[in-house]
């Protein structure tokens, strides 16, 4: 069956879309522009709203254990970074020696090594270079900014993102966990409209209470002492206390329906026992949602709680993804 001349089909996730977007040398679909955006955004980004996502998004994808080795060499070249002093490259030879492992030899440590470089060219490394006959691992110009925020005493921020740089470049190259990841982001990214409105309905909670009279705010397990401040300092009568004070609600979650999460992952071929054991799993773990179980609605329908971190950062993430659209070609 021939693809329609008005659609295309998107260079990443191979699928057929109505717009694509020049991007470098591909032709991306919003939704894969704004896994880029996601990507690049968190390298600079300090919002909290930022990490919640990023560590929420790695326990979905359950690849912590496959990331360690990659870590440690990333931990390697920040030692050296910190210990020289630079931050453009680093000593092919002392980093070879710091990761090489009691069990392997030379040999071993550099196809580990150049496992690395492969996976991470143009991301955290450019590359080996020669200086002043010396072989020397350059560094990308992202991970030299990231190298800086370290060395200037940022260090927990720095690790932070190197951390989830890594991850994302890890379940980018593995075809079920990028799915599974791209399937979660999509189904909330296409819940917020291009005005930044967001169309899920909202779960709020009591955090407080505010006396309408002289305005002072009561903690919501201070029930209690809002009634007795209307009534001995006010002296309002019981009939009026509903009158005189109002409830400080908070958002702790947006409701999304388990079909709508069945839809989106159904349309990128992950299997439905992946995405629940995935979806347990983080509940369990504390990540993605604010329950601590499945729940139903009042049609006994599955539905969950999406924490307002993770949706507010898509929420930017849509934003800065039409920034970026509307500087680039439209070739469908």
């Amino acid at each position: 069956m021939s693809t329609p001349s008005q659609y295309g089909i998107c260079t990443r996730c191979r699928r057929t879309k109505r717009a694509l977007y020049k991007f470098g040398d591909q032709e991306l679909c919003e939704i894969c522009l704004a896994e880029s955006v996601f990507d690049d955004d968190l390298v600079t980004s300090t919002a909290p709203e930022a990490r919640v996502t990023a560590f929420d998004l790695s326990v979905l994808t359950e690849s912590t254990w496959r990331f360690m080795p990659f870590k440690t060499m990333t931990y390697a070249i920040v030692l050296l970074c910190a210990q020289f002093g630079r931050s453009d490259s680093v000593d092919y030879g002392l980093l070879i020696r710091l990761i090489k492992k009691s069990s392997e030899n030379v040999t071993q440590a550099e196809g580990r090594l150049k496992e690395y470089i492969d996976l991470f060219k143009g991301i955290c490394v450019d590359g080996i270079i020669e200086e002043n006959g010396e072989k020397r691992l350059k560094l990308s110009n992202r991970m030299e900014r990231i190298i800086k925020e370290y060395l200037e005493g940022r260090d927990e921020y720095a690790m932070g993102i190197l951390d989830t740089i890594i991850d994302n470049r890890i379940v980018d190259s593995d075809v079920v966990n990028s799915l599974i990841r791209k399937s979660f982001i999509e189904t909330i990214y296409s819940q917020i409209s291009s005005d930044g409105t967001i169309k899920l309905e909202p779960v709020t909670e009591v955090d407080g209470y505010q006396c309408k009279i002289c305005n002072m705010v009561f903690r919501a397990a201070e029930y209690e002492l809002l009634i007795g401040h209307l009534r001995n300092v006010h002296m309002v009568h019981p009939d009026q206390y509903k009158e005189n004070y109002s409830a400080i609600t908070k958002t702790i979650g947006y409701k999304v329906s388990d079909e709508e999460f069945k839809s989106t992952a159904e349309k990128y071929g992950v299997l439905e026992r992946t995405r629940i054991d995935r979806f347990t799993k983080a509940l369990k773990y504390g990540a993605l949602f604010n329950q601590d179980t499945m729940r139903r609605n009042e049609s006994g329908q599955v539905e969950w709680i999406v924490k307002p971190e993770i949706v507010r950062y898509l929420k930017r993430i849509k934003e800065l993804t039409l920034e970026r659209i509307r500087t680039l070609e439209r070739v469908i």
